[in-house]
């Protein structure tokens, strides 16, 4: 059938289609490494948010205990 829609399909070629493949790996490599960076900093933030966390509460317990100005400069 001369002229048919068949005749106007584009021809894909093998190399083409490993081509695509090549980029998308690409692509999802670099979101891949965007999130573990994302998430190593982040667990690195949240420990020492916990560290800060702790050293503020014990020095807040600290001055709760203290009832008077001179066991205040004691401690």
């Amino acid at each position: 059938m001369p002229g048919s829609f068949f005749d106007l399909l584009y021809v894909v070629r093998p190399f083409q289609l490993i081509e695509v493949m090549y980029f998308f790996i690409t692509v999802v490599a670099v979101v891949m490494v965007f999130i573990g960076f994302y998430l190593v900093r982040r667990a690195g933030y949240s420990a020492r948010r916990k560290q800060l966390r702790a050293l503020y509460s014990d020095m807040i317990s600290q001055l709760a205990i203290c009832e008077t100005q001179p066991e205040l400069e004691e401690t």
